[in-house]
């Protein structure tokens, strides 16, 4: 009953909201017909009339409406299209008026070019003339049947090595007859080396010298049969090779018509001609590794193992100090002077008859303990017997060896090559009379002077004495260097340029960081090359020798060539300088319009290594357009397909563009020295390297000043492990870094030179096996060779290249690999060489207020 009652009331209420809803929408529309009816009556035809014109005027009215509207809209994009036209011919109107006024400065240095070199004087170098064949007037000074002194002005034939060709040597073969005794190893050592040497040549009349090898076994060499001997033996240089120190050995030089230059180990004391003979080094070549020079103090302070072959006129000798006495009295007893476990000594079996006079090795020498000693004592022949002896000679190399520093009693005697090699930086020599007085002065030595005299003396042996072919090249430089004749021009590698290379325009807008004017935009000019041939024969022999350690070949430049005055440039010297606001000085303006400095106008050249990312080099390449100062960029192609016009549209820069395709693919290839480097400065790039121009400028200007070091963008560290006792790569933020990576760094080309034909081989082997650590290498090379740091620039540590392909140092094994290759080359050099600098270089007014007339030198650095 309720259901029933519940369900009739839901229809209900359904029926009257139906009624309500039709109520609610019929009764407005009845009301709105009546009230039209009664309001607005039919219209009259007039009426209708009326109403059409206005609406065709209305539709009128909005037609034009319409119109005009787009008429406004086309005219505001017009105005748009106007005013983003009026922006670029702005734009453009200040890039023509910045390239004009770089011409404006190209068209002033041009001028300024042509004025200097008006005003130029002439050049004083022209062909030296010919030289007399004074031989046969010479000959006639000559004693018969006396060995006489003999100066080179005496008794060497000058006109057979003029200035105007290369210094030749004739190299006599090496016969078994004339070398008995000599070991077959050293023959065919000396043997490989004389074809390998570029002085020597098979034709005699182009020879300044002749050489022949000889053994000291012989009683009596027939060298007057020689086919050039020529009478008297002028320019004759005989090398006696004295392998024969216990028995069977002649130490005294056959008196003969000689003008002849003689060459060994032993040279008894009335038979040296000072000045003209050489004293060589021990014809023995051993593949050993030199011993490493740390830690600079070790367990035994000084070792010496000898004893002493009494002379014959010894007893007349009377008190004076002799070398019986030392022996006798002071070695026997050195227990007493010194710690025991400082001074060792032992006693040899063995004599020498043939050694009156001088000191010889023990029978167990081999086992001194020469690599746990600081110092070696070596003890000079009598000065009346002998100058020198092939086992003072033989001792010296091996304490060197062994990292040892000789102290050397007796300071008359003739060491290996003296007369070229400043042998006082690396041994220690003391009169005899001091000898109570050695443990004294050795005890006076610090750490720093012991490292200097061990490494000066591991540099000797490295460069002269290492290797046969070392060997070779220093004895005809010992008398190359006595008649003044220059050394062959260093050895460029020749470029193999590729060919028919395909240019077309950049497709990049070149970016705002050129509007700011960094320099002038001249045309490519090569550094000056060879200017000093013969102020370095002359007058800094002994520095090629003993310092920079490059005597053999002529370098183009050096980085550590004389610096002029400032003041030379305004009195007369003023070729090739570009003083800034010519010599007023000056901010922004003036100081972008010349390079300035203490060197004269130079340029660099940019080489950038690649393997297979075409589109980032390309892109990197592109923006060096309009770069000042810029010489070329050669590319170093590394990787596998060809680098011609079927692969890569190169861009135009506004300099040449050189490519290299590399016979292998090799990190050392970016230190090749390429004989298309025409300049000194090199910047080594990575392709990914991207640089703004006034960073570039501005590392270039900081390398002008510090021509000797690698000034570079991204710096980097080695630290000690101290629990594993070993040297790791680290690339932290740190305030202290000694390595600048060469993916960004200028160094002089004189390190190409010495990276690819002088560092040790091994080094090179390994970073070709590991496709890693060139960089290190470079960075160990100059701080080597310089003992210097080198030097960031700017707040740039790292690189960034957006979409570019994961390069090597990105892969996991990348540092692990650098940790052991700084360990490695710490082995190889025997130390390490990096140095630590805590500063970084930026331009001369940055972060600084600048009066409102006055610009910065530049506006971001």
């Amino acid at each position: 009953m309720r259901l029933y009652t519940h369900t009739t009331r839901c229809y209900r209420v359904a029926a009257a909201v139906g009624v309500l809803t039709i109520c609610g929408v019929l009764l407005p529309l009845l009301v709105m017909s009546y009230l039209d009816r009664k309001t607005f009556p039919p219209a009259k035809p007039q009426e209708l009339t009326t109403l059409s014109e206005n609406e065709r005027i209305r539709l009128s009215v909005r037609g034009e409406k319409m119109d005009l509207e787009k008429k406004r809209t086309n005219i505001k994009l017009e105005m748009e299209n106007l005013q983003l036209e009026g922006e670029t011919a702005k734009e453009n109107i200040t890039r023509k008026r910045s390239d004009l006024q770089r011409l404006t400065e190209m068209m002033s240095t041009q001028k300024r070019l042509r004025r200097i070199a008006e005003e130029a004087p002439e050049g004083m170098l022209s062909e030296p003339l010919g030289l007399p064949d004074l031989g046969e007037e010479r000959s006639q000074h000559v004693n018969h049947g006396k060995f006489r002194p003999c100066t080179y002005d005496e008794c060497f034939d000058y006109s057979r090595c003029s200035l105007r060709k290369h210094f030749r040597a004739f190299f006599y073969s090496l016969e078994e007859d004339q070398l008995v005794g000599v070991p077959r190893m050293t023959i065919s050592e000396l043997s490989r080396a004389i074809r390998s040497n570029r002085h020597s040549t098979p034709n005699a009349d182009e020879a300044c010298i002749f050489v022949v090898f000889v053994s000291a076994k012989l009683k009596a060499p027939n060298l007057p049969a020689l086919k050039y001997w020529n009478g008297d033996g002028a320019n004759h240089l005989v090398v006696v090779v004295d392998n024969c120190t216990r028995s069977n050995c002649d130490h005294r030089i056959p008196s003969v018509e000689s003008r002849a230059i003689y060459a060994r180990q032993i040279f008894p004391a009335e038979q040296f001609r000072d000045d003209f003979d050489i004293v060589l080094p021990p014809l023995q070549w051993k593949s050993d590794p030199l011993s490493y020079m740390l830690p600079v103090r070790r367990q035994n302070t000084l070792t010496f193992s000898g004893t002493y072959v009494r002379s014959e006129n010894e007893e007349a000798a009377g008190m004076r100090l002799t070398s019986r006495y030392i022996y006798e009295e002071i070695l026997k007893n050195a227990q007493y002077a010194t710690q025991s476990r400082e001074f060792c000594s032992s006693r040899s079996l063995g004599r020498v008859q043939e050694l009156r006079g001088a000191w010889v090795d023990c029978e167990d020498s081999r086992t001194e303990p020469l690599s746990e000693s600081i110092f070696a004592l070596m003890i000079a022949p009598d000065e009346d017997c002998f100058v020198s002896t092939d086992i003072l000679s033989s001792r010296l190399i091996r304490a060197i060896w062994h990292g040892a520093i000789p102290v050397i009693l007796g300071d008359s005697v003739r060491l290996p090559f003296d007369s070229l090699l400043q042998w006082r930086k690396a041994v220690i020599m003391v009169a005899k009379a001091r000898v109570p007085e050695i443990p004294l002065i050795l005890r006076t030595y610090n750490d720093e002077d012991i490292f200097a005299l061990r490494r000066q003396g591991r540099r000797l042996v490295e460069t002269y004495f290492k290797t046969a072919d070392q060997f070779i090249e220093t004895l005809i430089s010992a008398v190359r260097y006595k008649v003044k004749v220059q050394a062959f021009p260093e050895r460029s590698q020749k470029t193999e340029i590729v060919p028919n290379l395909d240019f077309g325009p950049m497709n990049q807008q070149l970016s705002s960081e050129t509007d700011e004017a960094l320099g002038p935009l001249e045309t490519p000019y090569p550094s000056l090359a060879f200017q000093r041939n013969f102020s370095l024969t002359l007058n800094y022999w002994r520095d090629l020798f003993n310092v920079h350690f490059h005597p053999h070949s002529m370098s183009a430049w050096r980085p550590t060539d004389p610096v002029l005055p400032s003041d030379a440039k305004f009195r007369g010297s003023s070729f090739g300088f570009r003083p800034i606001g010519f010599g007023a000085g000056g901010s922004g303006k003036e100081f972008a319009e010349a390079l300035g400095g203490n060197y004269p106008r130079e340029q660099f050249t940019a080489v950038v290594l690649t393997y297979d990312r075409p589109q980032v080099l390309i892109e990197g390449i592109s923006n060096f357009k309009g770069l000042p100062y810029l010489s070329k960029v050669l590319v170093v192609w590394n990787g596998p397909d060809s680098p011609g016009p079927e692969t890569l549209t190169w861009p135009e820069i506004g300099v040449p563009i050189q490519v290299v395709k590399a016979p292998v693919n090799s990190l050392n290839n970016r230190f090749v020295p390429w004989d298309a480097i025409e300049t000194e400065a090199v910047l080594s790039l990575d392709d990914d390297a991207r640089l703004r121009h006034d960073e570039l400028i501005f590392a270039f200007r900081v390398w002008r000043e510090n021509r000797d070091r690698v000034v570079g963008f991204p710096g980097r560290f080695h630290a000690y492990d101290s629990v594993h006792r070993q040297w790791n790569y680290n690339s932290n933020h740190s305030c202290e870094l000694s390595m600048v990576l060469t993916g960004a760094a200028f160094f002089h080309k004189f390190y190409m030179y010495e990276y690819t034909y002088r560092m040790a081989p091994e080094i090179r082997q390994t970073v070709d096996d590991l496709m890693n650590c060139e960089d290190i290498a470079l960075n160990f090379l100059v701080a080597h060779l310089t003992r210097k740091t080198p030097l960031k620039v700017t707040s740039k540590w790292t690189f960034r290249c957006p979409g570019c392909p994961v390069a090597l140092s990105e892969h996991d094994s990348h540092f692990l690999e650098r940790h052991d290759c700084i360990n490695k080359f710490s082995q190889l050099y025997g130390y390490n060489p990096l140095l630590y600098t805590q500063l970084r270089a930026d331009s001369v007014l940055f972060k600084t207020r600048v009066p409102h007339d006055r610009q910065k030198c530049f506006k971001f650095i």
